[in-house]
């Protein structure tokens, strides 16, 4: 449930699966089944909302926008994110998306 039960952490099966395929691809490598369970514990501790609507806001990195829905979808406050391309809309519908840094400091 986040830091201390006031931070809900929102995922989707879109964004778990992005997850995995990163984490064992080219880039970082990592042994799937070390993958399979950091997701399974991601899968715990968060929320896994459903996305029902598409949006194509971020033309830059398409994938992108599986955050964006994700974030609609769970009706959150804030996106955290240290991806220029998201942070570079600074909110998207009334969600105030922030870097790790500037979010703690609000907090």
């Amino acid at each position: 449930m986040g830091i201390s039960g006031k931070i809900k952490i929102f995922l989707s099966q879109d964004i778990l699966k992005e997850l995995a395929g990163v984490l064992v691809g080219r880039k970082f490598r990592t042994p799937v089944a070390f993958v399979q369970q950091t997701i399974h514990e991601l899968s715990e501790i968060a929320e896994i909302a459903i996305a029902r609507e598409k949006i194509n806001a971020v033309k830059n990195d398409p994938d992108d926008n599986r955050i964006l829905e994700c974030a609609v979808a769970a009706k959150v406050d804030y996106i955290v994110s240290g991806d220029s391309d998201l942070l570079s809309l600074g909110n998207f519908r009334k969600i105030k998306i922030l870097s790790p840094g500037d979010f703690i400091l609000g907090i």
